[in-house]
This record gives structure tokens, sequence and C-alpha cells, in this order.
């Protein structure tokens, strides 16, 4: 077994795999239960990069094992299974669902901070004001509200 600092070991970057958000990325955000219908865009992008080779992972926390211990077993694996059910009835493909940041070329996320994009400073602003609840609802709530 190569050890880690040996020159035979290398690290091959995976430039043709992406993560994308389930809620607010391919549909309206749907607690509990899923979008009446995918962002039509989001469906016709992954049907292109699918076919050109991209490896799409669904990252969402929707996959978090934790949510068994809140809110059990039985609603976590409902949820879980309501989400593929979803993703298959409309023809997005993906090729796995993760709720970890897994090596990939990019994250397609309605949450996500870029400080190459934003910067720092503007960075912490908007995380200095958005309190504790990072959808600015609590969790039973919906988007609008």
């Amino acid at each position: 077994m190569a050890s880690d600092n040996s020159p035979n070991l290398k690290w091959r970057f995976p430039t043709k795999l992406i993560l994308v958000d389930f809620d607010e990325t391919l549909g309206k955000f749907a607690w509990p239960g899923v979008p009446d219908e995918p962002y039509p865009e989001a469906v016709e992008g992954l049907r292109r990069l699918s076919a050109q080779g991209f490896t799409i992972y669904i990252f969402t926390t929707r996959a978090w094992p934790g949510w068994i211990e809140i809110d059990g077993r039985e609603f976590y694996d409902r949820t879980r299974r309501e989400m593929v059910e979803w993703l298959d009835r409309w023809g997005i493909p993906y090729h796995g669902i993760t709720h970890e940041k897994i090596p990939c070329k990019f994250i397609v996320d309605d949450r996500a901070l870029n400080p190459n994009l934003h910067g720092w400073p503007r960075i912490v602003e908007i995380i200095e004001g958005s309190g504790s609840d990072p959808y600015g609802k609590t969790r039973q709530g919906n988007e609008d509200g």
C-alpha cells in the first residue's frame, strides 16, 4: 500500500462531476414534500450536461442521516423516496444523491456564497444579517413565508 507521500500516488480531480442542490435549484422549495414541477431550464441543462458525459450528484441536506434522529426513520425514508420518485418522474438525470461535499468540478446551489464573486466582507455581511435560519423561515414554513 502506498503512503500518502509516495510519488506514485497521484490525485486526479474529477473534472466531469458536478453537485446540484435540490431545493430552489431544481424546483421551487416545498416542505414537506417536493415541488409541483422542476424549473424547465434545470431539466434541460442537466440533460445537456449528462449527454456530454458529466456525472451528476444531487447534493441536498434532505439526504442527511441526522434527520433520522430528529424526524424519525419513517419520515426520512419517505422524504428520500419522494425525492427520488420526483427526479425520475421528471426525467432529471443523476447518478446518486448525497449530503456530503464530494470532490467535484462545480457545485450548483441557490445558497452558495462565492468569495471570488462576492468578496469576504460581503459574505460576512450576508451571514451576519441572515439570522439562524438560512432559509429565513422555520423548517415547517414555505419559501414565500
